[in-house]
């Protein structure tokens, strides 16, 4: 809980403790506040966190694995920036893993748009998992797991340099973004938001 005397944020954590390398932490993470009609955005991505976490609950591993939702997201990434600033800033986070919208697909030709120089399949059917400079080793992982396992369609990109520049913009727009700008290794896995939904 953290307030400022504009907003007060409550974001939710839940860990399981390494239980060889513990300072070393693997966040995942959403936002469970919604602007409206929330269902992709982003009960999709609280959705996923929760499952994963309940599929890893029976299992140990060497690093810390931190569930965190984020509050405030919709008002300008106000908890993911307040946990990266006080919580995250002096941990070792080995990499972020945030969902923000992953629940919307279309199979119809021409239901995905892009930002201006981001090709995109025409097809809304894919997930999009952004990296920076930082995330490159998390994006090469992320590919090659899709690829070893083809559960869903991936689309990677990498942002160019620490994405911390306002040309970045539109890939700035979710909890990873914090972690960018403290030079975190995170990913933002979406379904595009309002590119196709």
């Amino acid at each position: 809980l953290v307030a400022d005397g504009v907003y007060t944020t409550d974001n939710l954590i839940a860990e399981k403790k390494g239980t060889t390398r513990p300072d070393e932490i693997v966040l995942v993470g959403a936002h469970f506040d919604a602007w409206y009609s929330g269902a992709d955005d982003n009960s999709s991505g609280v959705a996923a966190v929760l499952e994963i976490a309940r599929v890893l609950q029976a299992r140990d591993f060497p690093r810390t694995v931190r569930f965190v939702g984020f509050d405030l997201e919709e008002l300008g990434l106000v908890g993911s920036t307040r946990y990266a600033t006080t919580i995250a800033s002096s941990e070792n986070i080995v990499g972020a893993i945030i969902f923000d919208c992953i629940g919307y697909r279309s199979f119809e030709p021409n239901s995905q748009t892009s930002l201006p120089g981001f090709p995109a399949p025409p097809e809304g059917d894919f997930i999009a998992v952004i990296g920076n400079a930082h995330s490159t080793k998390l994006n090469d992982d992320a590919w090659l797991i899709q690829e070893r396992l083809g559960v869903v369609k991936v689309v990677g990109i990498d942002s160019a340099g620490s994405s911390d520049s306002p040309a970045a913009g539109n890939l700035m727009r979710s909890d990873q973004a914090p972690f960018w700008i403290l030079g975190k290794p995170a990913l933002f896995i979406t379904d595009t938001a309002n590119f196709r939904n």
